[in-house]
């Protein structure tokens, strides 16, 4: 497959959609307990930050291979999502995409990540991503732990 990383459009849409419901269910697969989870349709206000975000996909005019969102805030750019297709993971992907937003938005950035989630945690702490902080929300009527990651320039 030719990957190329390009701006989002209207008719990423139902790739977009396909890539967050394989995506969402792995992000958490490393807690001890499954959590209910919405589909990406299901899930009103994640499908707004999202969409208020700059998006970059990556993949071909058949397939999308993986996504990355990013919200400029004062300061600091945060990243949203960064999910690849279980179907092309472990083939650098997840390295493109974010390589491609360090490169689009200079300065510091900064993103929450559930610490089980170990492919996602060694991709940041490999592109000098580091923790600064730690909050709990409440996800499904459970206690989800996520961390914050920064990486300053």
């Amino acid at each position: 497959m030719t990957i190329c990383i390009r701006t989002y459009q209207g008719s990423d849409y139902s790739e977009l959609e396909r890539v967050y419901n394989l995506c969402k269910p792995l992000e958490l697969a490393g807690e001890h307990e499954p959590y209910q989870l919405e589909t990406f349709a299901e899930d009103g206000p994640r499908r707004s930050i999202i969409f208020e975000s700059d998006i970059y996909v990556c993949g071909n005019s058949e397939k999308m291979a993986g996504f990355v969102t990013i919200k400029q805030e004062q300061t600091l750019q945060q990243i949203g999502w960064l999910y690849v297709d279980p179907e092309f993971q472990r083939m650098g992907i997840g390295q493109q995409l974010l390589s491609h937003i360090i490169l689009q938005y200079p300065g510091d950035l900064m993103l929450n990540i559930v610490p089980s989630n170990k492919p996602a945690l060694r991709l940041y702490k490999k592109n000098n991503f580091v923790k600064f902080n730690s909050f709990s929300i409440n996800l499904s009527g459970r206690k989800l732990t996520v961390d914050q990651m920064k990486r300053s320039i």
